[in-house]
């Protein structure tokens, strides 16, 4: 969900149920007005037998967005936005706080649209209504809220209607009432600013101006204080279809001002009863104080939607009762299938403009409706409940210009990398002129044609002749290849590639469906990436790297970037390692006898679909065979490392109480699996550097030992990588020597440690030293240290990154093959589609 109180569970417990739903939808080629339609009104369309109970969870389009920590403003412009950019083309978000600056979208049809949404609520409900057994203990907690709810709303609707006066009379001065966004902490005596919004919206709907029991307030709450007794009478005579017992009560007390008049109308609410059905004017006051829609009630909806109304003491309780839920409905998983749609309210409302988006600042009334730009042709006000299924019916309209061209346009750039109309998700007066406006129209009217067929024009689009030419260099007429002179050769997304990784390796899971699984870590799944989990919160950093879209957000396009991190990843991550490992191993499986040249063709099959050209098996061949030399002299020279921990000692410059770290979890050295270790806290030695210890007799210990008498240079540099702390201290130590060596290091200060000339004897050992200080400030200590160990007479040396080395037989290291796979798997003809 991404951001969200502690009392919520931050997972969605329908999200898998709308991404199968949406899968499902192009698999079976539902048709694009159906898809549409059911994304926005699935709700009515069920209720009016068009579609099944399963479709419901096509709502997921609306409810699935940021939560905006229940804000309901911001909620409904995330729902406006991804409608209006997501389906048509138009920026009508823009229109939130002023008109439109470029196309022709008034304040008044954003707050039209707003209207829509204000009169939906969420509700969260089951889509498999069969009983069994594992649903015996989640409808148990569901029946404990649902009475838990019931008797909370019961006694907040008593508070509510004890006060009534005070929050009709507050509802006055709605610009000195805390709007949406601004949340307080409510206690049970406190005025609620959500309870008077309620009846500030309840008020201004265009009902309420015939509307018998609300004529004299109205009427009375237009006069000036200064005049207000004396005018009192003539306004009342002059209201002849007002409710007699609001009359007739006004008349009976003496009005100074509208808290008098306020007073009067609490008396009348408290004082009838539900049964009360004697007369006309009786039952006026009986719908107003019990009927539907009313402000005094408390709507029996999704805790979410309602939540401000109650008092910090009732929230929270009952917000962790639907958490117990959902936790209870993510864990059973298919057993359990429910989704969060919308529903409509009772009583639908209208709102106001907010001036300059200021709910504060409340301007001009609009009832529900469509974009006015469309009004020539159509009657752009809603009439049916919410107004959603009339909102999306104008969307897939034939005479709509926009629905199709926007689609028909995003799955031209799925194929060619480039939309016909590069701005994707705006259509409007400042989008980017089609490069084939005729084109753009003939595939949205061969789309409306085959019934909105979506895999009609994949298809059309897939064998025609453009889908057909080669990849090559851009002509110069046209550099952007905008005209499509040559077929776009492009980068895999992250992923397709990953997704292409595990095809080649033979890893990948074909299974289809249900709850989403971790793409990252420990037991990572190895399930297509479209079945992975995102965390809005918690992005993984690797999605970031490969420009993973914004998960918060409507986003149209993916900005493609070229950056080291990139590199890094496929050189060095585990799971590019691993995917080598595998495909490797597959390899050896078809060729158990070792034939090199056969290991190298079946290598390129697995991984381009292609035989090898003679001469690249060439090279391979001699790739593989370099690379088995290597890794036998890597072997032996990874032995002189080794890592571990103690402390330095002034007196003799040298270490002391050094002991081997433990525990090596493929790219690191440590206490523990866990990074800090309980026991031995922070210290902590990988390739590139590493992290001091909890304490000076923490110090984190790199150890070399001289395999002969020589004489050798040490190069390299220390810089500390994060700015918070005091700086690291750093030595160099020999056991035969003491110090030789040593720099104190600073944040954003890259220090040189650069030793020319150094005799070494056999079995000498020398010492990287790093720690805290004598503060003991070692939380903010990672550095950066990976010294380069030259021998001055021969052509050997010992590189603290190079030769890093594991337990055994080194988990992180791979042998020739497994190279060899790993070079094919991250080269340019695997990541690009061409």
């Amino acid at each position: 969900k991404g951001y969200a109180y502690g009392s919520e569970e931050f997972n969605f417990p329908h999200a898998w149920l709308y991404r199968d739903w949406i899968i499902d939808a192009f698999n079976k080629d539902l048709s694009y007005e159906k898809f549409i339609l059911m994304q926005l009104a699935a709700d009515l369309m069920f209720d009016q037998g068009l579609c099944d109970r399963s479709d419901l969870a096509a709502m997921g389009y609306l409810t699935l967005g940021r939560r905006f920590i229940s804000v309901e403003t911001d909620i409904i412009d995330d729902r406006i936005d991804v409608v209006t950019r997501g389906l048509m083309g138009l920026t009508v978000s823009c229109a939130r706080c002023h008109d439109h600056k470029f196309d022709p979208i008034p304040t008044k049809d954003y707050y039209a649209l707003y209207g829509v949404f204000k009169s939906s609520h969420e509700e969260l409900i089951a889509l498999d209504l069969q009983k069994s057994e594992a649903l015996i203990e989640l409808n148990k907690k569901k029946h404990s809220f649902t009475q838990e709810f019931e008797k909370k709303a019961f006694e907040l609707e008593s508070r509510f209607l004890v006060r009534v006066g005070e929050y009709m009379l507050a509802s006055l001065n709605i610009e000195e009432v805390p709007p949406p966004d601004f949340a307080e902490i409510i206690e049970k005596d406190d005025l609620n600013p959500a309870q008077i919004r309620r009846w500030y919206e309840y008020l201004i709907q265009n009902d309420r101006k015939t509307d018998p029991v609300f004529l004299p307030w109205l009427a009375l709450a237009k006069i000036d204080e200064k005049t207000f007794a004396m005018e009192v009478p003539k306004i009342l005579d002059a209201l002849s279809d007002a409710n007699e017992l609001v009359i007739t009560k006004l008349r009976k007390v003496p009005l100074m001002g509208m808290s008098d008049v306020a007073n009067v109308y609490a008396e009348l609410f408290q004082s009838i009863g539900e049964t009360a059905q004697s007369s006309i004017s009786e039952k006026q006051l009986v719908n107003v104080v019990f009927g539907k829609g009313s402000p005094i009630r408390v709507p029996r909806d999704y805790i979410h939607d309602v939540e401000w109304l109650f008092d910090e003491g009732s929230k929270t309780p009952l917000k962790k009762m639907l958490a117990d839920i959902e936790r209870e409905i993510i864990k059973l998983g298919k057993n359990a299938p429910h989704s969060l749609i919308l529903t409509d309210r009772s009583v639908p409302l209208n709102v106001n403009v907010f001036n300059r988006g200021d709910y504060s600042n409340q301007g001009e009334h609009v009832e529900r409706g469509y974009l006015s730009m469309f009004s020539q042709r159509n009657k752009t006000k809603f009439t049916n409940g919410s107004g959603r299924l009339e909102l999306a019916r104008k969307i897939v309209s034939k005479d709509n210009p926009l629905t199709a061209r926007v689609i028909v346009n995003r799955i031209w750039r799925s194929h060619f990398g480039e939309g016909l109309v590069k701005t994707e998700s705006d259509f409007g007066l400042r989008s980017r002129l089609p490069s084939h406006p005729e084109l753009l129209d003939f595939l949205a009217s061969e789309l409306i044609d085959s019934d909105w067929s979506i895999k009609h024009i994949q298809r059309l689009i897939a064998t025609s002749s453009v889908s057909r030419i080669l990849s090559s260099a851009f002509p110069i007429k046209d550099p952007e290849n905008r005209l499509l002179s040559v077929y776009p050769r492009r980068r895999l997304s992250f992923e397709s590639m990953r997704d292409t990784m595990l095809s080649i390796s033979g890893e990948l899971d074909f299974q289809a469906g249900g709850p989403p699984k971790e793409l990252f870590g420990g037991g990572a799944s190895t399930r297509r990436s479209v079945y992975g989990k995102i965390d809005r919160q918690f992005l993984p950093s690797v999605l970031r790297v490969f420009d993973f879209a914004n998960p918060e957000l409507h986003a149209p396009r993916r900005y493609r970037t070229n950056v080291p991190q990139q590199a890094l990843f496929l050189m060095n991550s585990k799971f590019t390692i691993d995917r080598a490992k595998a495909l490797s191993l597959r390899v050896d499986n078809d060729y158990p006898d070792g034939d090199t040249k056969a290991k190298v063709t079946r290598t390129y099959e697995y991984v381009y679909g292609r035989r090898p050209h003679p001469e690249e098996v060439e090279k391979s061949v001699l790739f593989i065979k370099d690379s088995e030399n290597n890794e036998k002299e890597d072997q032996s020279l990874g032995k002189a490392w080794s890592y571990g921990f103690g402390e330095y000692d002034k007196g003799s410059g040298k270490i002391i109480n050094y002991k081997a770290l433990p525990s090596f979890d493929g790219s690191a050295w440590g206490g523990g699996p866990k990074w800090p270790d309980p026991a031995l806290g922070w210290v902590r030695l990988t390739a590139e550097g590493g992290h001091v210890g909890n304490s000076i007799k923490h110090a984190a210990v790199r150890r070399w030992k001289s395999p002969s008498s020589l004489r050798i240079e040490i190069t390299g540099s220390i810089s500390k990588v994060e700015s918070c702390g005091d700086g690291i201290r750093a030595w160099v130590s020999s056991s035969r020597k003491g110090l030789i060596a040593n720099w104190e290091v600073e944040f954003d200060k890259e220090q040189p440690a650069i030793i020319k000339d150094l005799q070494v004897e056999e079995g000498e050992i020398i010492d990287f030293i790093v720690d805290c200080g004598e503060m003991s400030d070692f939380y903010c200590d990672g550095f950066l240290w990976a010294p380069l160990i030259k021998s001055k007479e021969e052509e050997i040396s010992w590189s603290a990154l190079t030769h890093f080395s594991g337990k055994g037989n080194d988990n992180i290291r791979l042998n020739a093959w497994q190279r060899f796979a790993q070079a094919l798997l991250i080269s340019n003809e695997t990541m690009f589609l061409d």
